[in-house]
Protein backbone atom coordinates (compact mmCIF):
# COMPACT_ATOMS: atom_id res chain seq x y z
CA UNK A 1 0.00 0.00 0.00
CA UNK A 2 3.42 2.07 0.85
CA UNK A 3 4.35 1.57 -2.47
CA UNK A 4 1.06 2.92 -4.43
CA UNK A 5 0.72 5.77 -2.39
CA UNK A 6 4.57 6.87 -3.09
CA UNK A 7 3.98 5.90 -7.00
CA UNK A 8 0.48 7.73 -6.88
CA UNK A 9 2.11 10.68 -5.08
CA UNK A 10 4.87 10.91 -7.62
CA UNK A 11 2.81 10.63 -10.53
CA UNK A 12 0.42 13.44 -9.37
CA UNK A 13 3.59 15.58 -8.69
CA UNK A 14 4.81 15.23 -12.15
CA UNK A 15 0.94 15.90 -13.34
CA UNK A 16 0.94 19.09 -11.26
CA UNK A 17 4.46 20.18 -12.88
CA UNK A 18 3.43 19.61 -16.08
CA UNK A 19 0.14 21.67 -15.99
CA UNK A 20 2.62 25.02 -15.94
CA UNK A 21 5.17 23.94 -18.30
CA UNK A 22 2.25 24.13 -21.46
CA UNK A 23 1.27 27.62 -20.48
CA UNK A 24 4.70 29.20 -19.27
CA UNK A 25 6.92 27.48 -22.02
CA UNK A 26 5.25 30.08 -24.52
CA UNK A 27 6.89 33.62 -23.34
CA UNK A 28 10.46 33.15 -23.81
CA UNK A 29 10.12 32.13 -27.17
CA UNK A 30 7.25 34.13 -28.07
CA UNK A 31 9.66 36.23 -30.71
CA UNK A 32 10.20 32.91 -32.23
CA UNK A 33 6.73 31.83 -32.77
CA UNK A 34 5.66 35.38 -33.76
CA UNK A 35 8.34 35.19 -36.75
CA UNK A 36 7.99 31.55 -37.84
CA UNK A 37 3.91 32.43 -37.93
CA UNK A 38 4.27 35.90 -39.24
CA UNK A 39 2.17 37.50 -35.98
CA UNK A 40 0.84 40.69 -35.36
CA UNK A 41 0.41 42.28 -31.90
CA UNK A 42 -3.26 41.27 -31.93
CA UNK A 43 -2.76 38.01 -32.55
CA UNK A 44 0.01 37.40 -30.36
CA UNK A 45 -2.01 39.08 -27.38
CA UNK A 46 -5.04 36.88 -28.58
CA UNK A 47 -2.56 33.38 -28.03
CA UNK A 48 -1.79 34.70 -24.68
CA UNK A 49 -4.94 35.80 -23.30
CA UNK A 50 -6.54 32.45 -24.31
CA UNK A 51 -5.23 30.36 -21.33
CA UNK A 52 -6.69 32.92 -18.80
CA UNK A 53 -9.69 33.20 -19.92
CA UNK A 54 -10.64 29.31 -20.36
CA UNK A 55 -9.06 29.08 -16.82
CA UNK A 56 -12.48 30.94 -15.57
CA UNK A 57 -14.55 29.24 -18.16
CA UNK A 58 -13.47 25.46 -18.45
CA UNK A 59 -12.72 24.72 -14.97
CA UNK A 60 -16.30 23.85 -14.61
CA UNK A 61 -16.14 21.01 -16.85
CA UNK A 62 -13.02 19.67 -14.00
CA UNK A 63 -16.28 19.08 -11.57
CA UNK A 64 -18.08 17.87 -13.91
CA UNK A 65 -15.64 14.82 -14.91
CA UNK A 66 -15.30 14.44 -11.44
CA UNK A 67 -18.93 13.76 -10.85
CA UNK A 68 -19.92 12.25 -14.26
CA UNK A 69 -15.87 9.60 -14.03
CA UNK A 70 -14.56 9.58 -10.61
CA UNK A 71 -11.63 11.48 -9.55
CA UNK A 72 -9.27 8.55 -11.48
CA UNK A 73 -11.05 9.01 -15.06
CA UNK A 74 -11.36 12.52 -14.79
CA UNK A 75 -7.83 13.00 -13.88
CA UNK A 76 -6.73 10.97 -16.95
CA UNK A 77 -9.18 12.58 -19.21
CA UNK A 78 -7.74 15.88 -18.28
CA UNK A 79 -4.05 14.57 -19.06
CA UNK A 80 -5.56 13.50 -22.37
CA UNK A 81 -6.58 16.82 -23.76
CA UNK A 82 -3.28 18.95 -22.58
CA UNK A 83 -1.26 16.05 -24.49
CA UNK A 84 -2.94 16.47 -27.49
CA UNK A 85 -3.40 20.49 -27.15
CA UNK A 86 0.22 20.56 -26.87
CA UNK A 87 1.16 17.88 -29.54
CA UNK A 88 -0.71 19.38 -31.97
CA UNK A 89 0.22 23.49 -31.03
CA UNK A 90 3.97 21.89 -31.52
CA UNK A 91 2.85 20.23 -35.21
CA UNK A 92 0.54 23.22 -35.93
CA UNK A 93 1.29 25.00 -39.93
CA UNK A 94 -0.54 27.82 -39.32
CA UNK A 95 -1.91 30.68 -37.20
CA UNK A 96 -5.36 29.14 -37.24
CA UNK A 97 -4.20 25.69 -35.69
CA UNK A 98 -1.80 27.41 -33.41
CA UNK A 99 -4.81 28.82 -32.15
CA UNK A 100 -7.20 25.64 -31.66
CA UNK A 101 -4.14 23.83 -30.46
CA UNK A 102 -4.01 26.92 -27.96
CA UNK A 103 -7.65 26.29 -27.34
CA UNK A 104 -7.59 22.57 -26.47
CA UNK A 105 -4.35 22.45 -24.53
CA UNK A 106 -5.81 25.68 -22.12
CA UNK A 107 -9.19 23.63 -21.43
CA UNK A 108 -7.19 20.86 -20.27
CA UNK A 109 -4.91 22.56 -17.96
CA UNK A 110 -8.31 24.76 -16.41
CA UNK A 111 -10.56 21.05 -16.42
CA UNK A 112 -6.97 19.24 -14.25
CA UNK A 113 -6.64 23.01 -12.29
CA UNK A 114 -9.83 21.67 -9.98
CA UNK A 115 -9.34 17.87 -10.18
CA UNK A 116 -5.52 18.01 -8.67
CA UNK A 117 -6.76 19.26 -5.14
CA UNK A 118 -9.45 16.01 -5.20
CA UNK A 119 -6.78 13.86 -6.55
CA UNK A 120 -4.51 14.06 -3.81
CA UNK A 121 -7.26 13.75 -1.22
CA UNK A 122 -8.58 10.51 -2.40
CA UNK A 123 -5.26 8.68 -3.79
CA UNK A 124 -2.79 9.97 -1.23
CA UNK A 125 -3.60 11.10 2.06
CA UNK A 126 -1.13 10.02 5.13
CA UNK A 127 -1.63 11.73 8.13
CA UNK A 128 -0.34 15.01 8.57
CA UNK A 129 -0.51 14.77 4.93
CA UNK A 130 -1.78 18.59 3.20
CA UNK A 131 -3.26 18.53 0.17
CA UNK A 132 -2.79 22.37 -0.90
CA UNK A 133 0.83 22.14 0.35
CA UNK A 134 1.49 19.30 -2.17
CA UNK A 135 -0.29 21.05 -5.07
CA UNK A 136 1.71 24.16 -5.08
CA UNK A 137 5.27 22.65 -4.65
CA UNK A 138 4.56 20.01 -7.90
CA UNK A 139 3.75 23.13 -9.57
CA UNK A 140 6.61 25.38 -8.61
CA UNK A 141 9.27 22.85 -10.40
CA UNK A 142 6.84 23.21 -13.64
CA UNK A 143 6.71 26.94 -13.34
CA UNK A 144 10.62 27.25 -13.39
CA UNK A 145 12.24 24.40 -15.18
CA UNK A 146 10.02 24.86 -18.73
CA UNK A 147 10.95 28.88 -18.48
CA UNK A 148 14.91 28.02 -17.56
CA UNK A 149 15.49 25.91 -20.34
CA UNK A 150 13.73 28.05 -22.83
CA UNK A 151 14.99 31.44 -21.63
CA UNK A 152 18.68 30.27 -23.12
CA UNK A 153 17.60 29.62 -27.00
CA UNK A 154 20.20 29.68 -28.90
CA UNK A 155 20.38 31.63 -32.31
CA UNK A 156 20.84 28.38 -34.15
CA UNK A 157 17.69 27.09 -32.99
CA UNK A 158 15.67 29.32 -36.18
CA UNK A 159 12.16 27.32 -35.63
CA UNK A 160 9.53 27.25 -32.32
CA UNK A 161 9.12 23.73 -32.89
CA UNK A 162 12.62 22.51 -33.27
CA UNK A 163 13.11 24.69 -29.53
CA UNK A 164 10.25 22.89 -28.09
CA UNK A 165 10.85 19.40 -29.38
CA UNK A 166 14.89 19.78 -28.16
CA UNK A 167 14.16 20.62 -24.64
Amino acid sequence: MKEQTGRAAALLWLAGGGLRLTILAVPPVITLIRGEFALNATQVGLLGSIPPALFAVAALLGSLLVARLGVKGALVGGLAIVAAGSALRGLSGGYGALLAATIVMSAGVAIMQPIMPSAVRSLIEPPGFRPSSFNHTSAMPGSTTRVSCTTGVSPMEESMRLTTHLR
